[in-house]
């Protein structure tokens, strides 16, 4: 098809404002230096229990250190509720650009949602 529409997009811009904030308490949780970056996790397992294409996939996040909470249930053995706790930072110090900040937790906020909801299912995103 020549000359088809190849993009579509929605956007929505917003100055900065002041309202009303609210936060959650933040959960009990280890400190990030007594677990494992998930990386190192996947490798472990990966031998034994990783689908194919997560073994591709390992280094896919590399410019964050994540280090979940919850051990990874690779194999999918266990239904869960869809809650996901992780420990997150860029590998690299951000310069001081608050848009920049703001792109980066917009990238990695997307990182497991499909998987965190299919947590109760058994299902994998593969």
């Amino acid at each position: 098809m020549v000359g088809g529409l190849i993009f579509n997009l929605s956007t929505s811009f917003q100055i900065d404002e002041y309202g009303p904030e609210y936060q959650e308490k933040s959960p009990k949780t280890p400190y990030p230096s007594k677990l494992k970056k998930i990386s190192d996790e996947c490798i472990e397992n990966l031998a034994k229990t990783a689908p194919e294409k997560l073994k591709l996939n390992t280094n896919i996040y590399s410019p964050f250190e994540l280090k979940p909470i919850e051990a990874l249930d690779l194999e999918f053995q266990k239904k869960r509720e869809p809650s996901r706790h992780m420990w997150l930072r860029t590998i690299n110090k951000l310069p001081d650009d608050p848009q920049l900040h703001r792109s980066m937790l917009a990238y990695i906020s997307n990182f497991s949602i499909l998987d965190t909801n299919l947590l109760p299912h058994r299902i994998h995103n593969s």
